[in-house]
């Protein structure tokens, strides 16, 4: 279902019959490297790792500043839970980032994705 979508779009499986398309192009014709500039998925079984959340979500796009960041986490959603834990930003949250909830970890991979 929504999960089978949701890889044909993103360019992970090629269709056996019928097209994609993407702003009018074919997605069997574009370059995975474009596809991947438009979009990004994130599964339900997403891994965090044992560093800081801000670390974590900084691993989409490595040059982004604390600001990118943290915007990336408002509009993930996670920013206000993100705001209440102790070390805010630089909690570290544990192996496979146990410390967290699986809501709170997909929106972590959420802003990591959409930077």
């Amino acid at each position: 279902g929504k999960s089978t979508v949701a890889k044909l779009i993103a360019g992970y499986w090629d269709v056996t019959s019928g097209s994609i398309t993407l702003g009018g192009h074919e997605l069997k014709d574009m370059p995975l490297s474009e596809i991947a500039d438009q979009i990004s998925y994130v599964s339900q079984d997403n891994y965090l790792f044992n560093r800081s959340i801000r670390e974590n979500i900084r691993m989409g796009r490595p040059s982004a500043t604390d600001a990118e960041v943290e915007q990336a986490a408002k509009q993930s959603g996670c920013d206000a839970f993100i705001r209440k834990l102790n070390n805010g930003y630089d909690t570290v949250v544990g192996s496979a980032g146990s410390h967290l909830s699986g809501g709170e970890r997909q929106r972590i991979a959420i802003a990591r994705a959409m930077l």
